[in-house]
Parts: C-alpha cells; sequence; structure tokens
C-alpha cells in the first residue's frame, strides 16, 4: 500500500481559501467546472432532503453563490483560522514528523498501528470503529491498487471520516490530530505574536535561560519532534549538553517528550511557546 502522510488542505475548497489573498482563492472558485463543486459539497450526510437554494445554486457552478460561497469561506477563514495557523501549523507538523518517523522505523504497518483505537489495522483491511460514512453509502473503503493519503486536522472529530470518488488516484483519511484537552486548548488561546522558523534567539530568552538553553528551546521549537541526536546537531553542541538541558526545559514545563522505540521526540508546549512568543516579542534591553 502506498501511503502519503500530509498535513495540507486536500479538498479543493480548503485549498483555494487557504491560499494567500482573496482574489486567488475566490478565482480558483469561480472558476471551477461544476462537476468538482458538486464533489465537495457531496461531503454533506445523504438525506431526502433537497439542499438550500444557496448550496444548490452553487453546486450548478452559478457564478454569483460561488462568489458569494467564496468570500464567506475566506472570511471566515481569516476570523477563525488565520489568527492560530502558525499554532496548527507546528501542532500539524510535529504530527507528521511522528507518524514519518514510525513508517521509517517500522513500515506501513508500524504506522497504521499507531492510529489505534481510532482506526485498527488488521492486514490487508484498515478498519475505523463506529464509522459513519459523509459520503458514501457503505461504510467499507477499497483501494482497488489506489494510494492513502493521511491528513492530521484540528477540526476533525473523533471519528477519521474517507473521502474519494471514482476518478481519484488514492483515498484521503482525515483523521484527529488533537487528542489532549491541553494541547486543544492551548492551539485556541488568544492570539500572540509568534516565532519564525529558525529566527535569532531573542536576547531576552538568553538573559532569562542561558545562551545554549535558550537556543535549545528555539530549535525545538523550530523542529516539533525532533530528536535528542538531531537537537544537538542543530544546536551544535554535544549529545549529553543536549539531553541535559532538553531534560531542565521539560522540568519546567517548556517542552514535552514522547518515546518511539529507543528515540526521545522532543516537542514545545504551550507554556513554552508562551514563553518563546513573549520573550521574543519584548524589546532587548540597554
Amino acid at each position: 500500500m502506498r501511503i502519503t502522510i500530509s498535513p495540507l488542505p486536500a479538498c479543493f475548497l480548503c485549498c483555494a481559501v487557504h491560499l494567500r489573498g482573496s482574489d486567488e482563492g475566490i478565482g480558483r472558485l469561480i472558476s471551477a467546472p461544476g462537476g468538482r463543486l458538486r464533489d465537495e459539497f457531496s461531503v454533506q450526510p445523504r438525506t431526502d432532503k433537497r439542499p438550500a437554494p444557496w448550496l444548490a445554486e452553487a453546486m450548478d457552478a452559478d457564478p454569483r453563490a460561488v462568489r458569494r460561497l467564496a468570500v464567506a469561506l475566506y472570511d471566515c477563514h481569516r476570523v477563525a483560522v488565520a489568527p492560530y495557523w502558525r499554532r496548527i501549523d507546528q501542532h500539524l507538523q510535529g504530527e507528521v514528523a511522528r507518524r514519518g518517523r514510525l513508517m521509517v522505523q517500522g513500515g506501513v504497518g508500524k504506522l497504521l498501528n499507531s492510529l489505534r483505537p481510532m482506526a485498527v489495522w488488521n492486514p490487508p483491511v484498515l478498519e475505523i470503529p463506529d464509522y459513519r460514512p459523509l459520503t458514501h453509502p457503505e461504510a467499507d473503503f477499497h483501494t482497488s491498487g489506489r494510494g492513502l493519503v493521511l491528513a492530521p486536522s484540528v477540526f476533525c472529530g473523533p471519528i477519521p471520516q474517507l473521502f474519494t470518488s471514482p476518478q481519484a488516484e488514492s483515498v484521503l483519511m482525515v483523521y484527529p490530530a488533537l487528542n489532549n484537552p491541553v494541547d486543544a486548548a492551548a492551539l485556541w488561546a488568544p492570539p500572540a505574536d509568534t516565532r519564525r522558523g529558525d529566527a535569532p534567539v531573542p536576547p531576552a530568552l538568553s538573559a532569562l535561560l542561558g545562551r545554549a538553553r535558550a537556543l535549545v528551546l528555539c530549535v525545538i521549537a523550530d523542529h516539533p519532534a525532533c530528536t535528542t541526536t538531531q537537537l544537538a546537531q542543530r544546536a551544535r553542541i554535544s549529545p549529553a549538553s543536549a539531553s541535559e538541558h532538553a531534560t531542565t526545559l521539560r522540568s519546567a514545563g517548556l517542552t514535552t517528550l514522547t518515546r518511539e522505540r529507543k528515540a526521545a521526540l522532543h516537542t514545545l508546549t504551550h507554556l513554552g511557546l508562551t514563553l518563546l512568543n513573549t520573550n521574543g516579542s519584548a524589546p532587548p534591553s540597554a
């Protein structure tokens, strides 16, 4: 089975509104063929009720209805997603790194077994307990030689959902990437200035923690789910020093550790992110 792990928006509508700049996203929606929009809207549960007039018009690719939809989606994204996107992206990148490492270490079986209990791998069948399909009347999906795309999501409910079509080259499984209430609450905390990847170590943070420990914290922030060896390489310190600093940061609640076999994977906590952002946005002392 060919498996891809991707945190990127998988559906056409998501890709359109996620683009930088409303004009480009709206343009993609307006120019989309009616059949493509109808496939996207088939995600709604199957009922005997007729769709709302605005939905029927958008499914028929009516330009005015599609434009209203595009503007509404963009405004929703701007208010409900964009202010939190850096945190969301960091969380999803860590999830992808962790699952990808499992597949490298133990193959497809190791990866799919890590999805328990939300999905159960009984070769050659991937079972989803209590699955209620949104787009198909049957709960059984057969890949028929197609690949499987695993897409972690912070907007997915507790049960993964599968999406495909006869023309698709792969089956998409959107699964929940938030299983800890503390992590979930942290993502939606009031927005704050966030650190850019591989940005310099903030002087205020170095003064507070010491240069080496502040650097270790920044490396973990920029490379979620990194191993101790990778942490040492990126911080240019010995593995023993990296382990010592990581232990101190973890004891203070600034980072968390997940073990995969013999590897220790380091990730920033909400407290660590808050400390990093606060000290990174503060002006350096004279």
